[in-house]
């Protein structure tokens, strides 16, 4: 498969790109600045080309959309990042998708702005406490889902808890019909194997999956 990831010099990002490179597949790795993929890929960097863009560059996703066979959007909120990046970049990335004639996406979202399927407590403590601190990115995710539910596209939504750097543990669990109770945290790792594996199932198509470790 070729898939292009947008947000590629990410945390998450280069995760995806390493696992997607390790199964075989080949990337188009998209970031605002490639130089930060210098070391991603080892021995297997003739599978991966590197595009340099914006995630609100139409002209720029366009062209590198062409000829891939899925999308995976890995952006994210960070200290530099509008609040909207969520909402402004799945917009560019769906016309862009339109464009170049790429059918299959894959976008990260959050479970933290959704409570179904938690346990009383985190529905009536935990959750609200983290809506106060994450107000607008909640507000940006939740838009962004819109605009996702509302496309053409051959959508998935990943709904992961709290990310972490650390390696990955093994085996994840998901679920379509509410978030995984039980745990708040995943890795980063776990979380580009999940993405990976969704690709790849046609079940989950337009379908919003909710993971953690």
């Amino acid at each position: 498969m070729k898939i292009a990831v947008v947000g590629a010099a990410g945390r998450t990002g280069r995760r995806v790109v390493e696992r997607a490179l390790e199964r075989g597949d080949e990337v188009v790795a998209i970031a605002r600045d490639p130089r930060k993929l210098a070391g991603v890929g080892g021995d297997a960097t003739g599978r991966m080309r590197t595009v340099a863009a914006t995630a609100v560059d139409v002209t720029g996703l366009t062209a590198a959309f062409q000829g891939v066979d899925a999308v995976v959007s890995t952006l994210g909120h960070n200290k530099t990042s509008g609040t909207e990046v969520l909402a402004e970049g799945i917009t560019a990335t769906l016309t862009a998708m339109d464009a170049a004639g790429v059918h299959r996406l894959v976008v990260v979202s959050a479970s933290g702005h959704l409570t179904d399927g938690d346990a009383l407590p985190v529905r009536v403590i935990v959750k609200p406490i983290l809506g106060a601190f994450l107000r607008e990115q909640f507000a940006d995710m939740r838009v962004m889902e819109r605009i996702v539910n509302s496309s053409d596209a051959d959508w998935t939504i990943m709904r992961p808890p709290m990310l972490t750097d650390k390696d990955a543990r093994g085996s994840y669990r998901s679920r379509r019909d509410g978030n995984v109770r039980g745990s708040f945290r995943m890795t980063r790792d776990g979380l580009a194997t999940a993405i990976l594996d969704q690709l790849g199932d046609r079940t989950t198509i337009r379908q919003a999956v909710s993971v953690a470790d």
